[in-house]
C-alpha cells in the first residue's frame, strides 16, 4: 500500500521500478489517478493500457548496465518475479517453479535520461524482489534527486541495513516503516 501526502501538487512525478502490474498492487495505478506524471519500469509489464499520465517502459533496471542476467518468471505471481541471483525471501518458491530468461540490463539513470524525467522527482518506488540495493549503490543522486523513496526490503537483513545506510550517506533519512516496505525523505 502506498503511503504518499496526497496533498502534494497533483502535476508531481512518480517513478515505479518493478511496476510488474498496472493494477494488482499498484502504485503506479494510485499515481496516475491522482494525475501524476511518470515511468513505470519493469520486464513483465501488464495491465498499463489506458494509463493517461504514465509512460511504461519494459526494462530490467540494474546496478550494472548492459549486462545479461538471469531473470526468474514466477508463473503463479509475477510480481514476485526478479533477477534470479538476488531473489530474496520467496527465492525457492520462485525458482522451483520459474520460467527462466536472459535480460540486458539498464541503468536506472538513464532511462530517466532518456524518458526526460526531472531533475528532482517527487517520488521513487523501488520493489524488484532482492535487487533494490544493486539498483541504488550505483545510482547518481548528485543527478537526480526524490522527495520520498519507499524500497522494499521483506524483512531480510543485513540487505535492509545496506540499503538504510546507503540512502542515509546520500542526504536520505527513514520517515517510516509499513509492512515490508521502508519510506525515506530527502533532508
Amino acid at each position: 500500500e502506498i503511503a504518499l501526502d496526497t496533498s502534494w501538487h497533483p502535476a508531481s512525478s512518480g517513478q515505479d521500478v518493478g511496476a510488474a502490474d498496472g493494477q494488482v498492487l499498484s502504485n503506479t495505478a494510485k499515481l496516475d489517478a491522482l494525475g501524476w506524471h511518470g515511468v513505470a519500469l519493469d520486464p513483465l509489464l501488464k495491465n498499463f493500457e489506458g494509463r493517461k499520465n504514465t509512460r511504461a517502459l519494459q526494462a530490467a533496471v540494474y546496478g550494472e548496465a548492459d549486462i545479461e542476467v538471469e531473470y526468474a518468471i514466477c508463473p503463479h505471481d509475477p510480481n514476485l518475479s526478479g533477477v534470479a541471483s538476488h531473489l530474496t525471501c520467496y527465492r525457492d518458491q520462485v525458482l522451483h517453479a520459474a520460467q527462466l530468461v536472459r535480460l540486458r540490463t539498464r541503468l536506472l539513470a538513464d532511462v530517466l535520461h532518456e524518458m526526460g524525467a526531472p531533475s528532482a522527482i517527487q517520488y521513487l518506488s523501488l520493489d524488484t524482489e532482492g535487487s533494490e540495493f544493486e539498483i541504488l549503490r550505483t545510482f547518481p543522486f548528485h543527478r537526480y534527486s526524490f522527495g520520498v523513496i519507499s524500497v522494499e526490503h521483506n524483512f531480510q537483513e543485513p540487505l535492509r541495513q545496506q540499503i538504510r545506510r546507503h540512502l542515509e550517506a546520500n542526504s536520505y533519512a527513514l520517515a517510516h516503516s509499513p509492512q515490508w516496505d521502508d519510506f525515506v525523505d530527502s533532508f
